[in-house]
């Protein structure tokens, strides 16, 4: 069993907010995705145990989703074009505005 805080392992600003927020995410993250490091709960058997996980990751998967779309509003309002986004996002320019450029208000 891992011990200790689970450290985001990607570089961020030096601002403590941000890099405690990334940590907290980066840790929960982590707990759903290496569950036989623990053993589940003794009230819960081991096939609703992978179902929870199943339901934490579509929780986060919808969180994620819409963070990333308030980050590319944010990003646009800023100025940054659809390359950069695209960019950051890990897809091209095409694939970004397509995904965000009919939900920037």
């Amino acid at each position: 069993m891992t011990t200790g805080r689970t450290q985001c392992p990607w570089d961020w600003p030096s601002d403590p907010a941000l890099r405690s927020q990334a940590d907290k995410l980066h840790s929960y993250v982590a707990m759903w995705a290496e569950p036989y490091e623990q053993e589940p709960p003794r009230s819960v058997d081991s096939s609703t145990y992978a179902q929870m996980r199943l339901t934490e990751f579509g929780k986060l998967r919808e969180l994620v989703a819409e963070a990333e779309a308030e980050a590319v509003r944010d990003a646009r309002r800023e100025g940054a074009s659809w390359q950069v986004i695209g960019r950051r996002l890990g897809i091209s320019k095409q694939a970004a505005q397509q995904r965000y450029g009919g939900n920037i208000k």
